[in-house]
């Protein structure tokens, strides 16, 4: 070896020599010391080449190609002139000595996002022929590498790969990595995990073969291993969706490709790349552990990857790169697998990468070193693993020929824990070779399993942690190492600065707490107002659940002097000016502070669930026998006071379940409330800032982020934020809606991610709530054109379909058992969908029979869908698989749904298309795998594949239904432009799930209280019973009382009393409260009688057996009944006022006469006759406000007669009745409704209805003046329908002359036609006479019937509920 100095003074110490490679553990007597080599010493040359500024792969691959004469150039800085060269490439590193001390790095994650950042690569020596030509075919590039995120991810082809497809590819018809990235990520959509490539690959080699042709193309398909596949795919994408798609291959279980080799067709040069955009998503943060896993160059191809399973035991072989077609071109890389509990790096082949390694180890829980027998003659173990990583737990695998033989196996692990008997934290033990598993028994096979099984779990569970907390948290410390300029093995603890203000806003909020109270002030609020007050204590902390509060005193504990709090600050600004990987963190920030106070929590839960359910079988037993009234009396305390505690678990939990999608439903609620309360200089101010979440929003939907079309307790659609966000969503192309509706846990979430690469919710248990939304396109990949989603590139979708994908909260659940919360779910499903995947585990049974009929009832009433919508039923994990036997349950359901809805006169296949049904087997399967001889579980490849049979009926089933979402002929015959085409579809589709979540909520239990379609049937025929009876008896009273009331006055005249004189005060009001409360007594005796005759008829009427189990009427009726005490009193009180008057009026018009007489002078008269008329005005006044009623007592005093005359009217036998559509109302609704209606009040109700009322008219004019003709003809174009609030009326917003002609209809003729209704009748009276509100609704029924308007174009359910609000308003 020859030597060569180099004087240090030529180079920048602070500079240059921080970047060079340094010499370190120079062997004492070694080649390296006789050469005088030190360690410290700079790499400059090696053999002439200049490597400063070479990777230290690059120096190895050098350093390996040397012959028999190596010269290398160093620099010293000790001063010593002396240096030489070594022959050892394991003592060449960049590494110094390890140091215990942490170092603590705020990372921002913006500057590792940077190219120069997550990528980093260098050019290596490659020389496999087929590995070159194979990338050479591909050749994977991406033309703008920080582009958006790649089209593949929401596009969905439309045929699955098959031979003629992979033809096409392999014979260079089409650009082999545009249509391979498109099969790719098609096929971890499905978590196939390229199963049907690789399967499809073989059978095209298998060809090959068996035609004895053997070309480039058998050579290019035994190199198209799944690992080549996922890295040509990583490099055809930008930086952006690397990290999206290394989401999918983690849920695939196959391994992430950290480092690989990549060819480039155009230097024609093989580079090492190392991609930290791979695990950027994945472990932005994480608890997982992690095992780093390398061997020896001896230990190459030995089989270190086949064991992971032996210690992994939820990994299977199939899901490790085994391949041995690709095996030279993976040596050196590193892969990253996922388990329950660890994080394994694995290195294939040999340690050539060094630095990445040691960028690892840091944060290593136990580092599993692979070597042979003939390491024991190497320093291979001192420099990986006792020099460098001294305090890091190892493990020893020697691969050892001898293994079966335990003797000569032991002998030779002792011989190397001799040889390092000084080593601490390292354990040792041995392991076959995996090319001598071929030829054993099955006996000895299992042998070997159990024993190595049982080796790693023993050898794992002697692992003591390294310090307190886990040392890896983030991938971004494994990132910081690599790029540290002194690199030690010190860990790098990171600090996110989103972390810091995570810690400001929740590290003083607990389960204690009022979370969602200052979390979410503006939600928790509006679901207070919401909220019926009987259900209030509900959502109230234990310590005032037992007061008496109201919303209002409710709301008064909200935080509202800042409608903008810290929190809404926070939201906004990480989604407008944050990464996408600051939102996941904050994503898993919540999952992990939510985890300290849940598991304990749902175990409470469980444990009061279980014993409210034995309470309530004891108490039903109780009633059921002969038992005594204070021991029911007992039982049922017990059961109420069990599920009072099981409520205040349910709180507690919901108090804690802070979330991302919380955090943004408030922004929907806190966007409304700055519209309705700010002025319009003020909503400027917030105006951008709120565009730009929408924007935001809509992006996040194409990652998988789901809007909430339903939130909240109660349940709310509205929200203007979610209308800006569907105007962000939707391209121009034509929409279709696909709704699944399934039980709770039976795998729906699943069902749509794995058939439309969506990215719902997955977990055991509740985690949907209410309607959420994704997005994905459909699209025929002709001649694999890119298909973007972004406006301004060129579409080429199938049939330009896109598809709207809306999850629902699972059915059956225990947390809404007992309400009409199923009913509802897919109620909203079928009006709202052209496709409803009824996902079902199991047969078709009466209780999905019963949801499903009554949604069909539900439709009818409501009448808001203009299409029929397709029910398809997908019945999972079927074994039996004879779709004859299906179809047959199919036709018998059909029919039970026909014969037990006969009471809806319809024909059921009018209606809905239920014709479709779909077997799929089990998505997983649990057996012994016969690799490692332990139960494992895995998904079933026979699953993802039927995925592909599943897709075709799906999007046949939308075909033919695309027409029927809406009517698009007449738009797509105009020339409107795209704008407008792509603006309608997304206000039709707001509209629409708004509006019928609005009918449905509105309509609640009048519509859907019912379990199936008999139990209807039974409860129509109790409510014309009791409606008859409660007509019979208001009619019957309305005369006796009217009578009665006539007699009173008679008898009580006090134009008969003689003794009145006028000198004497008039005490207007102490007769009338006489008589008054006289005739009170009488009225409500004959009332009394009233109601025990009606409830005994309803006992008689109701004996047949069927109605045993049907809720009564009986409240309803007495209520119904006693509603006309109101009336009859106020008539009583009405006719006593007015003789009083006409009494008074005789008397002081004589009063008023004889002080005319008894004056002498006109001056004095005129000024005795205005002082006594002044007293007389305060005298009659202050007697009248007795008799004066507040607006909220007569605004309760008419819902009151609505609400008990809604109840009980007979369902009418019309589908387009309005007494079918009337919803629930109580005061705070009907406030909160009406202030929605400001504007129109205001603009062309109030100033009629205050000023120019009905004695105001003139007396010529025979038919009044409406206030309504007053409305201006430009209405619609001065003032938007969304201003108005009444878009919802419509089908099509944006046609403006079917709008107009229907405000016309409403504002011009209907309310006038309601007007001269009103008018006909005394007004003081009418307000609290059932027959006045009956009528009122009627008219409605019969406007809208006979008007001349396109009925189509109407949502009659949205406009029939706001005409019955208005209507009750006018009558106030």
């Amino acid at each position: 070896m020859s030597r060569i100095l180099e004087d240090d003074a030529d180079y920048q110490l602070d500079r240059d020599l921080l970047i060079l490679h340094t010499i370190v553990n120079v062997k004492e007597h070694g080649h390296a010391y006789k050469a005088s080599l030190c360690d410290g010493d700079r790499l400059i040359e090696i053999n002439g080449h200049d490597v400063r500024s070479r990777s230290y792969v690059e120096c190895v691959t050098l350093l390996q190609n040397t012959g028999d004469k190596l010269t290398i150039k160093v620099i010293r800085c000790s001063g010593e002139n002396t240096v030489s060269s070594t022959a050892q490439t394991s003592i060449v590193d960049n590494t110094v000595q390890p140091s215990g001390e942490e170092q603590i790095s705020s990372i921002n994650i913006v500057d590792y996002l940077k190219p120069d950042r997550c990528i980093y690569s260098i050019k290596v020596n490659y020389n496999n022929s087929s590995i070159v030509r194979c990338f050479d075919f591909l050749k994977p590039y991406c033309t703008n590498p920080d582009g958006p995120l790649h089209p593949t991810f929401n596009t969905i082809v439309d045929q699955p790969l098959d031979t003629t497809k992979l033809s096409q590819i392999l014979n260079n018809q089409v650009i082999p990595a545009d249509a391979l990235t498109e099969y790719v990520v098609d096929s971890l959509k499905r978590y196939h995990a390229l199963n049907d490539i690789i399967t499809l690959l073989s059978n095209d080699l298998y060809s090959l073969l068996k035609a004895n042709t053997i070309n480039e193309r058998a050579s290019l398909i035994e190199q198209l291993t799944k690992r080549v596949l996922l890295v040509q795919t990583l490099e055809s994408m930008s930086y952006d969706s690397q990290r999206f798609l290394c989401n999918f291959i983690r849920k695939n279980d196959l391994p992430i490709p950290l480092s690989y080799r990549i060819w480039d067709s155009t230097e024609k040069t093989m580079y090492h790349r190392i991609n930290f955009n791979c695990l950027m998503e994945i472990l932005c943060l994480t608890d997982l552990h992690v095992i780093l896993q390398f061997g020896s160059p001896s230990a190459s191809g030995l089989g270190k990857t086949s064991l992971i399973g032996y210690f992994c035991h939820d990994k299977r072989l199939e899901s490790l790169f085994t391949d041995a077609s690709d095996m030279s071109w993976r040596d050196g890389c590193m892969d990253v697998l996922f388990t329950r509990r660890f994080t394994v790096f694995d290195v294939h082949g040999t340690t050539t990468d060094l630095r990445l390694i040691r960028s690892i180890q840091p944060y290593t829980y136990v580092q599993i070193i692979y070597v042979t027998e003939a390491d024991l003659n190497t320093n291979f173990l001192e420099v990986n693993a006792m020099a460098n990583a001294p305090h890091i737990s190892t493990i020893v695998v020697i691969f050892d020929l001898n293994y079966d033989n335990h003797e000569l196996s032991m002998k030779l692990i002792k011989r190397f824990e001799e040889k390092f008997k000084h080593w601490t934290n390292t354990q040792w033990t041995s392991a076959p070779m995996i090319n001598t598993f071929n030829n054993l028994s099955a006996i000895k096979k299992t042998l070997r399993n159990n024993q190595l099984r049982e080796t790693f779990d023993h050898l794992l569970k002697q692992i003591k942690p390294y310090g307190q907390e886990p040392l890896f948290r983030s991938c971004f410390q494994i990132q910081s190492s690599f790029y540290e300029t002194n690199m030690s093995l010190a860990p790098i603890k990171v600090v996110f600065d989103i972390e810091k203000e995570l810690h400001h806003l929740f590290s003083n909020l607990s389960d204690t707490t009022e979370n969602l109270r200052l979390v979410t002030p503006h939600t928790y609020q509006q679901s207070i107002a919401r909220m019926p007050n009987a259900t209030l204590h509900e959502l109230l902390p234990s310590e005032t659940s037992t007061l008496n509060y109201s919303s209002n005193d409710i709301s008064q504990r909200i935080p509202t002097s800042c409608i903008l709090n810290k929190y809404h600050a926070f939201t906004i600004s990480l989604l407008n000016y944050r990464t996408y990987i600051e939102l996941l963190i904050v994503d898993a920030y919540l999952e992990k502070w939510k985890a300290a106070y849940t598991p304990n929590l749902r175990q409470t839960q469980l444990k009061f669930r279980e014993k409210v359910s034995k309470a309530l079988r004891q108490l039903k037993q109780a009633e059921g026998e002969n038992v005594t009234s204070s021991e029911i009396i007992r039982l049922r305390e017990n059961y109420e006071s069990l599920l009072n505690q099981l409520r205040e678990v349910d709180i507690r939990l919901a108090n804690v379940d802070l979330t991302f999608g919380l955090l943004c439903d408030e922004l929907f609620s806190l966007w409304d409330i700055i519209l309705g309360t700010h002025s319009s200089n003020e909503i400027k101010k917030y105006q951008k800032e709120f565009d730009l979440v929408a924007t935001k929003l809509a992006e996040l939907v194409y990652k998988g982020f789901a809007l909430h079309i339903l939130r909240g307790r109660p349940l709310k659609s509205h929200s203007r934020l979610l209308k800006m966000c569907f105007k962000k969503l939707t391209p121009r192309e034509s929409v279709v809606v696909l709704t699944v509706v399934g039980e709770q846990s039976s795998g729906k979430s699943s069902l749509l991610n794995s058939t439309f690469g969506c990215n719902f919710r997955v977990s055991t248990g509740r985690c949907t709530l209410g309607l959420y939304l994704g997005k994905r396109s459909y699209a025929h990949l002709v001649q694999y054109l890119k298909i973007g989603i972004h406006s301004n590139e060129s579409l080429a979708y199938y049939k330009n379909m896109a598809i709207i994908i809306i999850d629902s909260e699972g059915l059956m659940s225990l947390e809404e058992s007992g309400s009409i919360f199923d009913n509802q779910m897919v109620t909203m499903a079928i009006l709202s969908s052209n496709l409803v995947i009824v996902n079902h585990k199991g047969e078709l049974g009466a209780s999905l029979e019963g949801l499903i009929g009554m949604s069909l009832y539900a439709k009818v009433q409501i009448q808001s869908s203009p299409f029929k919508p397709a029910l398809l039923f997908v019945l999972r994990d079927q074994n039996d698989r004879n779709m004859d036997i299906f179809q047959q349950q199919l036709g018998t359901f059909k029919d039970n749904i026909q014969t037990k809805g006969k009471c809806l006169q319809i024909c059921i296949d009018d209606e809905v298309d239920m014709a479709n049904i779909v077997l799929l087997p089990g998505a997983y399967t649990e057996d012994i795998n016969s690799d490692y001889g332990m139960v494992k579980q895995w998904r079933t490849e026979k699953f993802s594949r039927e995925i592909n049979g599943f897709r075709k009926t799906v999007f046949k089933c939308l075909e033919e239904h695309i027409q029927e979402t809406v009517n698009t002929e007449d738009i797509q015959h105009n020339p409107l432009d795209a704008t407008i085409l792509r603006k309608y579809f997304d206000t039709y589709l707001y509209s629409k799930l708004t509006t019928n979540w609005k009918s449905i909520d509105d309509l609640g239990i009048s519509l859907l209280q019912c379990q199936n379609l008999y139990e209807l049937s039974v409860q129509n025929e109790l409510r014309s019973i009791a409606s008859n009876i409660i007509a019979e008896r208001q009619n019957r009273l309305q005369r006796i009382g009217s009578d009665l009331i006539q007699a009173l006055i008679k008898n009580n005249d006090q134009s008969k009393d003689t003794n009145l004189n006028t000198n004497t005060s008039l005490e207007l009001h102490g007769w009338v409260k006489n008589i008054v409360k006289n005739g009170n007594i009488e009225l409500n005796k004959v009332i009394d009688e009233q109601v025990k005759d009606a409830l005994k008829d309803y006992h008689e009427q109701t004996q047949h057996s069927y109605f045993a189990k049907m809720k009564s009427h009986k409240a309803t009726i007495e209520a119904s009944i006693k509603n006309m005490q109101q009336y009859l009193y106020e008539q009583l009180e009405t006719r006593a006022l007015e003789m009083a008057l006409k009494v008074r009026q005789d008397y002081y018009r004589r009063e008023l006469f004889d002080i005319k007489v008894k004056s002498k002078q006109l001056n004095d008269f005129t000024i005795k006759l205005n002082q006594r008329v002044r007293q007389l005005e305060i005298e009659i006044t202050d007697s009248l406000q007795a008799y004066k009623r507040s607006k909220e007592a007569i605004v309760k005093s008419v819902l009151d007669v609505y609400r008990n005359l809604s109840e009980t009217k007979s369902p009418k036998k019309h589908r387009n009745s309005a007494y079918n559509l009337c919803q629930s109302l109580d005061y705070n609704k009907y406030v909160e409704t009406i202030k929605e209606f400001d504007d129109i009040i205001n603009r062309y109700m109030k100033s009629y209805i205050e000023n120019n009322g009905r004695f105001h008219l003139s007396q010529e004019t025979t038919t009044p003046q409406s206030p309504f003709l007053l409305a201006r003809p430009t209405f619609l174009s001065s003032h938007p329908l969304e201003d108005l609030n009444v878009y919802q009326w419509f089908n099509n917003i944006n046609d403006l002359t079917k709008n107009q002609q229907t405000m016309h209809f409403v504002f011009r003729v209907l309310l006038s036609r309601i007007n001269d209704r009103l008018d006909i009748f005394p007004l003081h009276l009418v307000y609290s006479d059932p027959k006045m509100i009956d009528e009122l609704i009627e008219t409605i029924d019969d406007e809208i019937n006979s008007a001349k308007i396109d009925l189509t174009h109407i949502n009659r359910t949205a406009l029939v509920h706001d005409l019955i609000i208005l209507i009750l308003y006018m009558l106030v």
